[in-house]
């Protein structure tokens, strides 16, 4: 995950996906996955950035929830992620 600071006041998403993750249907069901994610967790996240995912190679063969706890784990790690109370 990639971060750069934008001067909207959300965040956008940009997925990145190689073809050593998997055939077409695997790059984009990670897609869709990623960008479900994105959407549930935008209230758990700080606003004005734009996130870079980078799929790696194993990425096609994760579970959707094993994806969503990296997901929170890369916010905290960047220091984008709210603690809601």
């Amino acid at each position: 995950m990639y971060l750069i600071k934008n001067q909207g006041e959300t965040n956008r998403l940009g997925i990145s996906v190689s073809k050593k993750v998997g055939n077409s249907v695997v790059r984009h069901t990670f897609v869709r996955r990623m960008r479900e994610i994105f959407r549930l967790n935008k209230d758990i996240t700080i606003q004005g950035y734009d996130i870079i995912i980078v799929a790696r190679n194993q990425a096609g063969k994760v579970s959707y929830d094993q994806l969503n706890r990296d997901y929170i784990k890369l916010l905290k790690r960047h220091n984008i992620y709210l603690e809601l109370k």
